[in-house]
């Protein structure tokens, strides 16, 4: 599946804001090349200054990561925690 989507995306939580978590992804963006964005509960997983960050994830509709997020063919959340209001719909 991952290797065969276009256009895949990393979305990242507040669940993986954890040690071991946050240092598998670390591995697997290092070793994939997918572009990520996170949550407000899950900023800091994730270097922010990494080229492959594309942003924070915000409640306003239309704006660069929604856009994104509808053009990725292939989207994996990681680290979803119910508590966080969805950022997408």
């Amino acid at each position: 599946m991952i290797e065969s989507a276009k256009s895949p995306l990393l979305l990242i939580g507040a669940g993986a804001n954890r040690k071991l978590p946050a240092r598998m992804l670390r591995a697997f963006v290092d070793k994939t090349g997918i572009p990520f964005i996170s949550t407000q509960m899950g900023k800091g997983v994730l270097d922010e200054r990494d080229p492959l960050f594309l942003g924070n994830a915000a409640l306003s509709a239309n704006d660069f990561l929604h856009r994104a997020v509808d053009r990725s063919d292939l989207i994996i959340n990681v680290g979803h925690d119910d508590i966080e209001k969805p950022p997408f719909s």
